[in-house]
């Protein structure tokens, strides 16, 4: 098994953390997306979506997918479709949303 991939966003989606397990599944490299939207790796149909999703669970500081498996789409560097399963978490402190970490085992 290899190295699971990891990805951190703030609670405005900007990413944190970014690993090397991350950048082989999805193309970029930690020095793209350190500091970047993570709008690059979600897929056009399902921006509206995630963002709405996102901000709700930002604002109320609860999610119903946190602590679980999420299967979704993801968009590679080279405009690919791929399928990503992970494990995804809310940091929450105070009430609302601090930001959301997602690791895919490797």
């Amino acid at each position: 098994m290899g190295s699971p991939a990891i990805i951190a966003v703030d609670r405005d989606g900007v990413v944190t953390s970014w690993n090397a397990g991350m950048g082989a599944l999805l193309g970029y490299t930690t020095e793209e997306m350190i500091g970047s939207s993570m709008e690059s790796i979600i897929p056009d149909e399902y921006r509206d979506a995630h963002w709405n999703a996102f901000r709700r669970a930002m604002a109320e500081g609860r999610s119903a997918l946190h602590d679980t498996q999420v299967d979704f789409p993801a968009r590679h560097r080279n405009g690919d479709e791929v399928a990503v399963s992970g494990h995804f978490a809310l940091l929450a402190g105070g009430g609302s949303g601090l930001g959301a970490v997602l690791v895919v085992p490797g």
